[in-house]
């Protein structure tokens, strides 16, 4: 018998503030210890905990959170979302099916996937999909889309990471945190 995902463990790479959802208070407070009261960029930060575990709440997600390098002084530039997929409320989700879903969204839902580059691989020992995607929003605005799903052999839910950028000029630092994020994460049974 197939075990159940019971939680997940992540790390939270330089400049993101990551928090379980519901829980925004140990992340808001890290982001007033991290930039300056006179720095007015804090404020914005703590908003977008707010808007945002108010998302990942509505999503389902376990873990969110946002990116605010600190050269930028409060400018939110990207946010992820964590969440385990339990086979028994959504359905087993195999690494073919999962293959399929992703590129039948880039063709048929919004955001508009301008590109996308799908590959297979291994993180810590548990095969996973990862999909590296240029979308566009309603507005045009361009961003940078990562989607990586872990499918770990002893047990049949599976966990997705979403994680945006909406700064396209930041490329390498998003690929850069992405790698380290899916890096950290332990699936615990």
């Amino acid at each position: 018998m197939a075990g159940v995902i019971e939680s997940v463990q992540w790390g939270t790479p330089d400049g993101w503030f990551s928090w379980p959802v519901g829980e925004t208070d140990a992340a808001k407070q890290e982001v007033r210890a991290r930039l300056s009261r006179k720095d007015r960029g804090w404020s914005n930060v703590a908003a977008s905990i707010d808007a945002m575990n108010a998302k990942a709440v509505e999503a389902g997600a376990s873990a969110v959170g946002v990116w605010a390098p600190p050269e930028m002084g409060g400018f939110v530039v990207g946010m992820f979302m964590l969440s385990v997929w339990s086979a028994e409320l959504s359905g087993r989700m195999t690494r073919g099916a999962y293959r399929r879903e992703l590129k039948q969204n880039s063709s048929e839902t919004a955001p508009e996937v301008l590109s996308q580059h799908i590959e297979e691989t291994e993180l810590s020992g548990t095969p996973a999909i990862v999909a590296f995607q240029s979308c566009v929003d309603a507005a045009d605005d361009v961003y940078l889309r990562t989607e990586v799903a872990l499918f770990p052999a002893w047990s049949h839910d599976h966990v997705r990471l979403e994680v945006i950028c909406a700064d396209t000029t930041r490329g390498d630092s998003f690929d850069e945190a992405v790698a380290a994020l899916a890096a950290s994460l332990v699936l615990n049974p």
